[in-house]
Order: C-alpha cells, then sequence, then structure tokens
C-alpha cells in the first residue's frame, strides 16, 4: 500500500483504533478501574470527553482530506497494466486499466 493514499489513511486510523480498544480492555480487565480513571479531569464525564476528543480528531483529518478532494489532488487513476484485483471469493480479475474486456479507440 502507497504511503499518503486514502487506503493508508485508513488503515493507520483503523490501527490507533485498535490499539485505543486495547488499552481500554486492558485497563478495564486487568487493572479493575474505569475509562474516566486514564486522566480526564471532570468525574463523571470521562466518556463526554473521551468521545468529545475522537469527534475533534476526525473532524481535524477529514478538514485537509476535503480540501484536497476539493481541489482535485485526490483523483481517480486507472491501475498500472497487469495489475489485478480480488474478488469477494479470493478470486483474481483483471483491474480495469490493462483493457481486458474494455473496447478501446
Amino acid at each position: 500500500m502507497e504511503v499518503g493514499t486514502p487506503e493508508a489513511q485508513l488503515q493507520e486510523a483503523l490501527t490507533f483504533g485498535s490499539g485505543l480498544v486495547g488499552l481500554f480492555i486492558w485497563v478495564l480487565l486487568f487493572e479493575r478501574r474505569s475509562i474516566p480513571s486514564l486522566g480526564f479531569r471532570h468525574p463523571g464525564r470521562g466518556s463526554l470527553t473521551l468521545m468529545a476528543g475522537i469527534g475533534a480528531g476526525i473532524l481535524l483529518n477529514t478538514i485537509p482530506t476535503v480540501f484536497l478532494w476539493a481541489v482535485g489532488a485526490y483523483v481517480l487513476v486507472d491501475p498500472p497494466t497487469g495489475s489485478q484485483s480480488r474478488e469477494p471469493d479470493g478470486s483474481t480479475k483483471p483491474a480495469r486499466g490493462d483493457g481486458a474486456g474494455h473496447a478501446h479507440d
């Protein structure tokens, strides 16, 4: 996966998210304490603060992505010749960019 692509950014977000879930599970199951005890300042409002932080993070990551899309920095391109894509059943088929099954001028 090429660095900086939307797929790579999604992979990074999922990796971070799984680490965050792992941290929560560790705190809950092994340390036997609540999530708000992770350092949130307002007792009883830890979950709200956490959700606000996650929302702010998503927003701050979305702003440059939408901007780059709006100015045309993200464009659809044909895949390299000879590349293949996987079907849900695991079989492969030629990708659109190699001309298989498509009429050209």
